[in-house]
């Protein structure tokens, strides 16, 4: 509502008019200067650090709005609030006119803004953080209204918020053909509505709401599907990533802790029921909640026995091929791809530590003649019981593996040449001494072992393989089931 005042200076005031006279003064510049600047630093606090001046509209409950004590009120503020804790911020609010508030904070006499809607023509302007709070754009009119939704406005007079991105983002992008009248708050459009000045103002639901309730207007309500959704959020000017990030971090922190819902069932009181199909649905699903929830216990049960039935036969799967790729399917022990990927971790380790690493080549001796005399299933016999007999001998961390054919190989870890010939010695050992039987008659079984240690020549595992490869022929040479050391740092040729 728009009053008219006028004012006279007469000639000679009495006493008893200027003391009436300077109280009114008084309170009237106490509510001026309250709806500007409502609150200032302390002196002691303001030599610290620059407090950071947070622009809020002045009439915009229940998200921000200055009581009649002159103290910023609102969802939005004590949001702002618990961003200044979660971010280390010293704030002040400072409220205006919505448009004089957008225009501070483009002049910089403000370091962010409250409840701002994200547009592409803002976004040139202003930075934004993450959404704080939600509501939806809903159409007011009358009672006795004939619009019943969007579709209705065109050609009507429609009051609105000075500075409204609502503006942008529906009325001119649906092309709506209407006669604008602009007011410094919502509030006030709502009640030049209700004074039958306007046929309609598109309004956030909540404000809408809270004002209707504040004001006494009965005559209005809310018509038609939302047209728009809003997400509030903190915005700051172009470029002041300073306070930008830490804003947005402590936004995002706040929207997930309980806090962000406590301020919106404490704020945002009103809910609003639409007739759409997603309300039937919602009633849908609470009639055949029970019905529903049966069925999907039922379906979930059975997909988990499936789950789990197809995982164990993809594990049985998954391990027989592993086991398929990595062991030798005759002795029980890796096979050589797998050996020398075992192997070539140690050999990467023992070489940055600058650990004793020995490798040992095993070669039964005569194995053609015992394939040849007594069949090729005795042969795989022989094989596989030494294979058992030379991890007997071994530790628990130490490498074997069928190096290929009547071969063995092992890798010991930590272990230097002395103590990886007396290795070598053992398992010779255990395999002479542990004699099968052949159709009644003991068969001794011999070995022939080549041991390398790793010296700085070795460049490559396959490098101190070769050397134990070689060391094992020396062993041949020198008459069989016998153990001989590759002394030379040299690999072969």
């Amino acid at each position: 509502m728009n009053r008219k005042m006028t004012s006279g200076i007469p000639s000679r005031p009495s006493r008893p008019v200027v003391r009436a006279f300077y109280p009114a003064l008084i309170a009237g510049l106490t509510i001026i200067f309250s709806s500007i600047q409502i609150t200032h630093p302390p002196a002691a606090h303001a030599q610290e650090r620059t407090p950071l001046v947070v622009g809020i509209d002045r009439d915009y409950p229940p998200y921000a709005w200055i009581d009649r004590d002159g103290k910023p009120r609102g969802h939005g503020v004590e949001f702002m609030r618990l961003v200044a804790q979660k971010a280390g911020l010293e704030i002040y609010f400072r409220g205006d006119t919505w448009e004089r508030t957008v225009a501070a904070l483009e002049r910089g006499e403000v370091e962010a803004i409250i409840g701002m809607l994200y547009t592409e023509s803002r976004s040139r302007v202003f930075d934004f953080s993450q959404p704080y709070a939600m509501d939806t754009a809903v159409i007011f009119v009358r009672r006795d209204s004939a619009i019943r939704d969007f579709r209705g406005l065109d050609g009507r007079d429609m009051a609105m918020l000075r500075g409204d991105a609502l503006v942008e983002s529906f009325i001119n992008n649906h092309g709506l053909d209407v006669r604008l009248t602009y007011y410094d708050t919502h509030p006030g459009a709502l009640r030049a509505l209700g004074a039958g000045l306007h046929d309609v103002t598109i309004a956030p639901y909540q404000v809408g709401m809270e004002a209707i309730r504040r004001y006494g207007l009965s005559n209005l309500t809310d018509r038609g599907p939302a047209v728009n959704t809003l997400p509030y959020r903190v915005a700051v000017k172009k470029g002041n990533t300073r306070i930008g990030a830490r804003i947005n971090d402590a936004v995002d922190a706040i929207n997930l802790s309980p806090a962000s819902s406590e301020l919106r069932d404490t704020w945002q009181r009103y809910r609003r029921e639409e007739f759409t199909w997603h309300t039937i649905l919602r009633y849908l699903a609470i009639v055949m909640a029970p019905l529903l929830v049966i069925f999907l216990v039922s379906w979930v049960y059975f997909l988990q026995r499936t789950v789990r039935r197809q995982t164990a036969e993809i594990t049985r799967f998954h391990d027989t091929l592993l086991r398929q790729a990595t062991i030798d399917s005759l002795t029980g022990i890796s096979n050589r791809l797998h050996w020398h990927e075992r192997a070539a971790k140690e050999f990467a380790k023992s070489t940055r530590r600058e650990t004793p690493l020995c490798a040992l080549m095993i070669d039964i001796d005569d194995f053609k003649a015992i394939n040849d005399t007594r069949g090729h299933d005795e042969g795989d016999r022989v094989l596989e019981w030494t294979a058992a007999k030379i991890v007997e001998s071994l530790r628990n961390y130490d490498l074997p593996g069928r190096y290929g054919g009547e071969e063995f190989v092992v890798l010991l870890p930590d272990t230097g040449a002395s103590q990886a010939v007396a290795i070598a010695q053992r398992i010779r050992a255990s395999i002479e001494s542990g004699a099968r039987a052949q159709e009644g008659k003991p068969v001794t079984i011999t070995v022939s072992v080549g041991v390398a240690e790793l010296v700085p020549a070795d460049a490559t595992l396959d490098m101190l393989v070769r050397r134990a490869d070689s060391a094992m022929y020396e062993a041949k040479r020198q008459g069989k089931n016998r153990v001989a050391l590759r002394a030379d740092t040299a690999p072969p040729a």
